[in-house]
């Protein structure tokens, strides 16, 4: 939850309400993609994209970090740095544009950690990010449903 810092007490206890399926107080990522709408099953992208965190060297998890919070404190908005990126405005980026914004944070990063990054990110192999998948990638809520006006779900008690 450190991607919504602003979520207050009662929007984490709603939150967690929605997403605790089974009702026993712990949630696997099965049920936590469920619960988000998502394929949660093990060949799935968004499977896929949470065991990359899992597995994600701590120093690109630092780099993504830094770029989001980078983005959240300079007030910019991430469809207009995708864009920005996407030089050849074809609604794609291609893994030079991951390594060059990735290099601008940290021009030290080794080649195999560039290719780890870059898995973070095309979780589909498509050898291509749209801009959702961008986002999603960089922890940021999906443009359609950011998490402040998602409707409170009641807790019981």
């Amino acid at each position: 939850l450190t991607y919504w810092p602003q979520l207050g007490r009662s929007e984490l206890i709603n939150f967690f309400a929605r997403i605790n399926l089974s009702g026993t107080g712990r949630v696997d990522l099965g049920e936590f993609c469920r619960a988000l709408g998502f394929d949660g099953g093990p060949g799935s992208p968004s499977a896929r994209n949470a065991q990359s965190d899992a597995m994600l060297d701590p120093a690109l998890q630092f780099l993504i970090d830094r770029v989001r919070n980078s983005i959240i404190e300079a007030g910019v908005d991430v469809g207009d740095l995708f864009r920005r990126l996407d030089v050849s405005s074809a609604g794609f980026i291609d893994a030079a544009a991951v390594f060059r914004l990735a290099q601008a944070f940290d021009p030290q990063l080794r080649a195999a950690q560039l290719e780890a990054l870059w898995r973070h990110f095309d979780v589909a192999g498509l050898g291509r990010v749209d801009s959702p998948m961008f986002r999603f990638a960089l922890g940021f809520a999906p443009d359609h449903a950011p998490p402040h006006t998602a409707p409170a779900m009641p807790v019981s008690p």
